[in-house]
């Protein structure tokens, strides 16, 4: 997986960046910076991407090193990519190899080295999304110590 910026200066990561996340499957995914601290920045999915919602990427010290978080707010875009993540699973099980190898990389990246699992919980909701409120979200997340 490698990340193309569209949009923006090169060497930073500020709100209103775009990238194109070109991943190992036939769909990439255009995202766009909403959010950006010390410690974390957020991508909200844009037009084309499979799924609507945000991914917000994390590190904090845990006092025994630097945890690294990946946390996302999904649901399928439309009727397609429900049947690509939710009923064939297909979508679900390439995300899950993607984030673990992501996860495990920014480890190897930062200089360091990954000491505990990659752990990744998926709560679910179905498509189409609620009306009147609910935001049809699924979340998950995946950590590295």
């Amino acid at each position: 997986m490698t990340f193309r910026k569209k949009r923006g200066r090169l060497g930073e990561v500020a709100v209103g960046d775009e990238y194109v996340v070109h991943m190992p499957a036939p769909w990439n995914g255009p995202v766009r910076v909403v959010h950006r601290d010390a410690t974390s920045f957020r991508f909200a999915t844009l037009a084309g991407h499979l799924e609507a919602g945000q991914i917000e990427f994390s590190a904090h010290d845990t006092g025994r090193g630097v945890a690294f978080r990946i946390e996302t707010w999904s649901r399928p875009r439309d009727r397609p990519s429900a049947l690509v993540f939710d009923v064939l699973r297909v979508g679900k099980e390439v995300q899950l190899h993607m984030w673990t190898h992501f996860c495990l990389r920014a480890g190897d990246l930062s200089g360091g080295r990954v000491t505990d699992e990659v752990r990744v919980r998926t709560r679910r909701a179905s498509w189409p999304p609620r009306v009147g409120g609910g935001t049809g979200a699924r979340a998950g997340e995946g950590t590295a110590g």
